[in-house]
């Protein structure tokens, strides 16, 4: 990954956004500037000003930036069927909750 400085990039996703360039133009310079796809959501957030989940919802929906949400969906996916595997994993629609027993 390259190094950028995130303020700037922040600044530059504002100017293009008051230019009227639109948010999913502007995540795909993000991603051809090689930023990485937590970086773009913490550029963005700030850039708009909206919440984390907004944010998320933002990068994970452009096309430029699909094939990182497939990689991150089946490594959460697979993360989460190993944590069902190897403890007492109980899953609800928005947390869960793992049992570890220390004594073994």
């Amino acid at each position: 990954m390259k190094y950028y400085d995130s303020e700037k990039l922040i600044k530059l996703c504002l100017i293009e956004l008051k230019k009227g360039t639109e948010e999913q133009t502007v995540l795909c310079y993000l991603k051809a500037l090689d930023v990485s796809m937590i970086d773009a959501i913490k550029i963005i957030r700030k850039a708009r000003k909206i919440d984390l989940g907004q944010a998320k919802a933002l990068v994970s929906s452009n096309k430029c930036w699909a094939e990182e949400t497939i990689k991150m969906n089946r490594f959460n996916e697979q993360l989460l069927n190993k944590l069902k595997e190897e403890y007492d994993l109980k899953i609800s629609s928005d947390s869960f909750e793992i049992s570890i027993d220390l004594d073994e």
